[in-house]
């Protein structure tokens, strides 16, 4: 019986997590690199020298852009 509480709380937690997504894609943010849902650019994020990765996406994307890691907007510049 606890496993159905457990399976409750991971399908709300989903739930709110798409829709949290989707709420971004509404706002208009400058361009950035596209992610996955819920992980956003976390698979895409640098583990070891940053700047390169910032500096391709600002040469790609301008030189203010966003990407989304784990649910957090973060903003270049």
């Amino acid at each position: 019986m606890a496993f159905w509480y457990l399976e409750g709380l991971i399908l709300f937690g989903l739930v709110l997590a798409v829709l949290r997504t989707l709420r971004y894609r509404r706002v208009k943010l400058p361009p950035g690199p596209k992610g996955w849902p819920i992980f956003g650019n976390s698979l895409d994020a640098p583990k070891r020298y940053e700047w390169k990765t910032y500096q391709r996406w600002s040469q790609q994307y301008g030189t203010l852009n966003f990407t989304e890691i784990w649910q957090s907007l973060i903003k270049a510049v």
